[in-house]
């Protein structure tokens, strides 16, 4: 499984764009999330599936908190798909 660090913040591939900052995660399950987010509110959550290590992203312009809460019921989608999300 990956290891998220919490230490760091994450930039995307744009030298303009936003740095996510490690904002939440719950490990406590065999589907684990994290929480990523900006100082202007956008966001990502990763879910990582432990028994088949599938990675897969949601993401957001508004509500992370509520979007937080919600997680184990939003869709995610492949790395390279959600760009286009």
């Amino acid at each position: 499984m990956k290891n998220v660090d919490f230490n760091n913040s994450y930039l995307t591939n744009s030298s303009d764009a936003p740095y996510y900052f490690p904002t939440d995660r719950d490990e406590l399950d065999a589907v684990r999330y994290y929480g990523f987010t900006t100082v202007k509110g956008t966001w990502y959550i990763q879910q990582d599936t432990l028994a088949t290590g599938a990675t897969r992203l949601a993401k957001g312009k508004i509500n992370y908190p509520a979007n937080w809460t919600n997680r184990a019921s939003l869709t995610y989608y492949y790395p390279y798909e959600v760009v286009n999300v």
